[in-house]
């Protein structure tokens, strides 16, 4: 593997970092556009629920079973929007390092992605892109990754819109273990 050239990078918005005697916690606050667009799907499905769930004569379906079945989906599909839009407005995502592992936390609504890794596991943190699907723009999303001592890649942390938020946290979990920045296969 190649040493890489390191850049410092600068904190991005929306992250603070302390350090302590024992470890370091990087804090990232969801609060953001992402919490414009949870709002506006969570209103998108309202109205069409409230038309259903009022027994709306707008709406003609024959069928009790399609009625039900409608009443259901858009009822699930708000429900999980609001869980969404009220975590945006509220979780963090806390990452400790240690000297002994690396623990994520999506806090203070469960959520996905919470997890702890042994840092004797860890050989190197690499950054990789994925084009976004579901954007007609192109955009990137960016996924921190780990290289085992196994040669096996294990995804750390998933969902940056911004590369350099995710080569920050990158760097810093590096620095605080003092793993030198050697390139691996694939990242940006």
């Amino acid at each position: 593997m190649k040493k890489k050239a390191t850049i410092d990078r600068a904190i991005p918005k929306g992250y603070e970092i302390n350090q302590y005697d024992e470890y370091i916690h990087i804090t990232h606050k969801w609060f953001g556009s992402k919490t414009l667009i949870a709002l506006i799907t969570v209103i998108s499905l309202a109205f069409p629920l409230a038309l259903f769930l009022g027994g709306s004569d707008a709406i003609k379906i024959k069928s009790e079973l399609m009625i039900l079945a409608i009443k259901i989906l858009l009822s699930a599909t708000l429900l999980a929007s609001i869980y969404y839009a009220i975590a945006t407005f509220v979780n963090k995502t806390h990452i400790f390092v240690s000297k002994k592992a690396i623990e994520i936390k999506q806090q203070p609504l469960p959520w996905f992605g919470n997890k702890r890794i042994e840092t004797k596991q860890i050989k190197q943190l690499f950054t990789k892109a994925s084009q976004d699907t579901s954007s007609s723009s192109g955009a990137k999303s960016y996924y921190v990754n780990i290289l085992t001592h196994e040669h096996q890649e294990v995804y750390l942390l998933s969902g940056f819109n911004n590369r350099d938020a995710a080569l920050y946290i990158e760097q810093e979990i590096e620095k605080y273990l003092g793993i030198e920045n050697v390139k691996v296969d694939g990242e940006v």
